[in-house]
């Protein structure tokens, strides 16, 4: 444990017990104001009900919807059965499980197999079933208010007339004594949550068994369910192949800042938006799906274009700011949200007209979000019917960038005096992402892939081509840049304006920058000289959203003679 985890998991803890802080604020006022905002906003945040799925303001509404709407008492079983911080983290994972089932667990069920029941030493009930969920540490609040010392100084001096000073005195007195109380707890609770994280990796997660590879999650080999007749059988594990990955994908969009660097970018929104609003005649009237939907700016784009009706799918806990900021802008009633993979949900229509999404990652194909768009396509696109971009190519070029070459691989060589050729593996074993200056090219540029996004199969999306680049100057290549272009276009007799854009370094820069494949060593061109091989893409075989890049290519002067090559595997993560 380092003093970095301890901090970061502190500040997450204290995002949901900011309780006597905020009492404190309360009674003496604060003229720093926006210190307490942040503990505000986050002791509200959104839950889903365990039962019937719903959205609920917060983890304290939600205790009492489920108690009304389900006759499911949380803080009453919890009593019933004297539950620990583990035993109501299990509690919370064990009721969303089950309530994936045909047999939805009751409070009755529950406190009547007591404190030796099965699912209370599962350690499976340790892993959340739902990313980020608020009602894992929503018991705190009980606990603080069971421990109600706070207001003991102020009390003690009820009944006896006192000075305004010492009135003073009392009340800063007690203000401390809850203050302490406060760190106190927060200092447990966030030794408890790092215990917690330890435990659950401890129980599921094994260390990968090679360099590249990820960490697995470890199930038990026994499913509890048989044991116990409260939790449906089918949903007792929630993977079915015994061992599987971590995904950490749709977590990762559920991150404001990621939205926001993707937001700013201005190449990408306003591609999407003037698809949109410069064909308000083609949206008019029409059914779009927005598939991993964000913050729900390109269904957003699609109603103010005219649709009738947009349906806004992500798995991601985003999508509950995207319900809110749809209706922060009017436009709850023509746009739909529906969280979940895009592979498992359902739709209340047959087909759609229009699907949109921004599923491009580095070098095109990484993340593999382009595979849950064809399914969409698949699924609902109707005859019709346009996908929202519709073409894209990823093209090639040589380049010479020794200050890049100094800058990320030489600087090893000398680092104060220590050599660290350790450190140089990453740089020449992954594809790099970052901006190439376009005076940097010294190849003409090859077109690797073309994707027709309305024909394109899964398959297809791993692929092999054989490629030339053409020096045009005499120097040194240090390795290749690969980007993508993008186009947005109708077919047939529609009426549709199109729209580009390029990520390739001569164009603006956008946040998916450029991907560069370095070489160890530079390869001595003239002007005439050709790269000539073979470049191979495809999908890491333990995570489908990363990539490889197998290089295989001579190169040979203007007279045809082979004067070097380079054979590289590159991954794309």
């Amino acid at each position: 444990m380092t003093s970095g985890d301890y901090a970061e998991d502190r500040f997450d803890v204290a995002s949901s017990i900011g309780d006597a802080e905020r009492d404190l604020h309360s009674e003496f006022g604060d003229e720093n104001d926006t210190r307490w905002d942040d503990w505000e906003e986050n002791d509200a945040e959104e839950c889903v009900c365990p039962f019937c799925h719903g959205a609920i303001a917060s983890a304290a509404e939600t205790f009492v919807h489920c108690k009304s709407e389900h006759s499911f008492d949380f803080k009453a079983v919890r009593k019933a059965l004297a539950l620990d911080f583990y035993g109501s983290i299990r509690l919370i994972n064990y009721v969303r499980t089950c309530s994936k089932g045909a047999d939805p667990c009751t409070a009755e069920k529950l406190t009547t197999g007591g404190k030796t029941a099965a699912w209370l030493k599962d350690d499976t009930y340790l892993r959340p079933v739902q990313d980020d969920d608020p009602l894992l540490y929503a018991f705190e609040d009980d606990d603080e208010e069971e421990e109600d010392v706070y207001a003991a100084p102020v009390a003690a001096a009820k009944g006896v007339k006192l000075s305004v000073e010492d009135e003073l005195r009392a009340s800063v007195a007690a203000a401390e004594h809850r203050a302490s109380l406060a760190e106190q707890r927060l200092d447990e609770l966030t030794l408890a949550f790092m215990q917690y994280k330890a435990m659950v990796k401890e129980a599921f997660l094994d260390e990968p068994s090679a360099p590249g590879q990820k960490a697995t999650v470890r199930l038990p080999a026994a499913s509890s369910a048989a044991d116990d007749e409260t939790c449906n059988e089918a949903t007792a594990n929630p993977a079915d192949d015994p061992e599987w990955h971590m995904d950490y994908y749709f977590g990762s969009y559920a991150e404001t800042e990621i939205h926001e660097s993707m937001l700013k970018d201005a190449v990408r929104t306003e591609s999407y938006r003037d698809f949109a609003y410069h064909n308000k005649s083609f949206f008019k009237g029409k059914v779009v799906l927005d598939v991993g939907c964000g913050t729900g700016i390109l269904s957003m784009f699609a109603a103010r274009a005219g649709a009738k009706k947009v349906y806004a799918v992500d798995n991601s806990t985003i999508i509950n700011k995207a319900r809110r900021i749809a209706k922060e802008n009017g436009l709850e009633g023509t746009i739909e949200f529906v969280q979940g993979k895009i592979e498992e949900v359902v739709l209340p229509v047959d087909t759609v007209d229009i699907i949109v999404s921004e599923w491009m990652g580095y070098f095109l194909l990484y993340e593999g979000m382009l595979d849950s768009v064809l399914t969409a396509r698949d699924r609902w696109l109707a005859p019709d019917g346009v996908v929202a971009p519709s073409r894209s190519d990823i093209l090639l070029c040589a380049i010479q960038d020794e200050e890049w070459i100094n800058e990320k691989y030489s600087f090893w060589n000398d680092v104060y005096g220590f050599k660290m050729d350790t450190m140089k593996h990453g740089f020449l074993n992954d594809g790099n992402v970052d901006f190439v200056d376009p005076k940097s090219i010294v190849s003409t540029t090859a077109t690797l892939a073309r994707i027709d996004i309305e024909t394109v199969q899964v398959k297809d999306l791993d692929f092999t081509s054989p490629f030339t680049l053409r020096c045009t100057k005499d120097g040194r290549v240090n390795g290749l840049c690969g980007w993508f272009d993008i186009w947005f276009q109708g077919h047939g007799e529609q009426n549709v304006e199109e729209i580009f854009f390029s990520t390739g370094p001569a164009a603006k820069g956008t946040h998916w920058k450029q991907t560069a494949f370095a070489f160890e060593n530079a390869l001595e061109v003239q002007e005439g000289s050709v790269l000539e091989g073979v470049f191979k893409c495809y999908k890491d075989p333990e995570n489908h959203r990363e990539l490889h890049v197998d290089l295989d290519f001579v190169v040979k002067d203007r007279e045809g003679r082979e004067t070097g090559s380079v054979k590289r595997t590159y991954q794309v993560r």
